[in-house]
């Protein structure tokens, strides 16, 4: 949905985003607005990403803890929706006056969080197929000898 026409480089957004309190990014006045004394100022803090839910080994966990598990993720995907909707907020309320550097910046941020998001559910889904595996493998002591 918001993926630029050229790639944009979010290294240096690393150090902002891997923290709770996610970055309050301060924009450099527009120049056109320059003589008029005003500056514009981007919070992004209330837009932080959730805490990811750390993905179990599906070989060695219970049903009970598997279902937790996809509980966790589904919580975290509606979380980080609602973060998504929140940068949307931003943009829209900056409405003209947004600068370049201020779109880049809600862009790529938008553009991690779903990178995130999809890292998130791609592995969920790789324990839930190991999970599959493990319990169509019959046990040894539900084994039985030919007779």
């Amino acid at each position: 949905m918001r993926l630029c026409g050229k790639a944009i480089p979010l290294l240096w957004l690393l150090p902002l985003l891997s923290t709770q309190t996610l970055f309050a990014a301060q924009a450099s006045p527009r120049p056109d607005l320059a003589q008029s004394g005003v500056e514009l100022a981007m919070d992004l803090s209330p837009c932080a990403f959730a805490k990811p839910p750390e993905i179990l080994d599906a070989r060695v966990i219970s049903e009970h803890e598997m279902r937790n598990l996809g509980m966790s993720v589904r919580e975290y995907l509606s979380a980080m929706q609602d973060s998504l909707g929140c940068l949307e907020s931003v943009e829209q309320n900056l409405s003209d006056l947004i600068t370049d550097v201020q779109r880049a910046t809600i862009n790529a941020v938008y553009n991690l969080a779903v990178d995130k998001m999809n890292f998130i559910s791609s592995e969920y889904n790789k324990q839930v197929n190991v999970f599959r595996i493990r319990d169509s493998i019959p046990k040894l002591e539900d084994l039985r000898p030919l007779p």
